[in-house]
Order: C-alpha cells, then structure tokens, then sequence
C-alpha cells in the first residue's frame, strides 16, 4: 500500500513551492508605479541656478565686450597715427580738414571729410581703408559722453592734429580722466576761445569739460 502520510507531505510541499513560485512571479517592485521625472520643487531650483549664472555673466560678458571694442579703438588710432606720420614725412605737414573729420556722420562731418581724410591716407595704408569706431553711433563728436567716433582735426597750416574717440571703460586708465589729455589746437585759430594744449576734461586742472572718457592719440 501506498504510504498516503508520505504522499500527502510531498503534496503540500509541492503545492507549498507552487504557491510561492506563483507569488514570486507575479509580485512588481514598489517603486515600478512611480512616474519618472523632475518634480516642481527641482524645476523651481535649476531654473534658479540659471538666473543667478545670468545675472552674473551677462553684465561680465558686456564688460569684456566694451573692453575689447576699447583695446580695437587704441589700435585702431595708432594705426592712423602711423598713417599721418608718413604723410608728414613725405609733405613736411599733416592732412588739413575744416574743423573736424568724423568717422560717421555726425554734425561736424556728413562724411564727406572723413572720405577725403581716406583718399589722402590711402597710400600709407597699404590701400587699405581707414579704420572706423566699432561702434560709430552718436550725432556729435567724441567729446561728449556716448559719442563713438573717431575724430581728426588740424592746424590750418597742418602743423599740428588731434586725433581722438571715446573708450567705454569708465575705469580705463587710458582715458582722459587719468591722462589729462590735451587739446593741441584749441580753436582760437577759427575764432573760438579755447587756446591750444588745454586739457579737454576736468577734473584736470583748468580742463575744459569734455568727456572724461577720451583717448587722444597725438
């Protein structure tokens, strides 16, 4: 005879591993429902992060602009300094202009001398052209404050010039602020009052209260 205790233990064993084997199979890990994904608090936190890296570096990358504009406009003068010293060289005096030559249109110049200033400087410029500010925006002169243009004026005898633009550093040490530059001609010369070799700003002593901004390349 069969021993049925025997059997009826392998059974339930059996059934017993069935049971389990069934509930392992069919049990999910807890976290499979969950939805993938940012939450609102961590969207709110990164887009944070973004605007406080925005407000630093924005007005960071601004200045590094102004300040590249202001390295060209240096070279950019001493590249026409150099021109004019050629042309002195070969005629015994510089280019002469009435009052000044502007490198944009403005109210002293509606380009006409600045294209003459060009055909004159050609030759010294290997052909090239002259140079004009990054900018070039501003109805008037350098002189006054967000005016960028190069600027170039003469003796009428063409024995002294001006050369100048306006740089946007407000610290730069270039600038008239920190070099009292100089007004070589003055303009008593077409009737004004201003004699020659006053500084063009203040807070120089006796400065005539032009932009402390300028460069001035002589």
């Amino acid at each position: 005879m069969p021993d049925d205790s025997v059997s009826g233990v392998r059974f339930a064993v059996s059934g017993r591993i069935v049971y389990r084997k069934q509930f392992t199979e069919n049990r999910k890990p807890l976290t499979a429902n969950r939805t993938t994904g940012f939450t609102l608090v961590e969207v709110a936190v990164v887009i944070t992060i973004i605007a406080l890296l925005a407000a630093f570096s924005i007005p960071q990358l601004s200045r590094m602009r102004a300040n590249a504009r202001d390295t060209r406009r240096i070279a950019d003068l001493r590249t026409i300094r150099n021109a004019l010293n050629m042309y002195y060289a070969t005629y015994g005096y510089y280019p002469k202009v009435t009052d000044w030559a502007t490198s944009g249109p403005t109210d002293w110049d509606n380009g006409t001398k600045w294209a003459q200033l060009q055909t004159t400087l050609s030759p010294y410029l290997g052909g090239g052209t002259l140079p004009v500010d990054p900018l070039n925006t501003g109805s008037t002169g350098p002189w006054y404050d967000n005016n960028y243009h190069y600027d170039y004026g003469a003796y009428t005898d063409g024995s002294e010039y001006d050369l100048m633009c306006q740089l946007e550093g407000k610290n730069n040490e270039n600038t008239c602020k920190y070099k009292c530059w100089h007004w070589h001609k003055g303009d008593i010369w077409r009737g004004g009052g201003t004699s020659p070799e006053q500084p063009l700003c203040n807070p120089c002593s006796g400065g005539l209260g032009y932009s402390q901004y300028l460069y001035v390349d002589h």
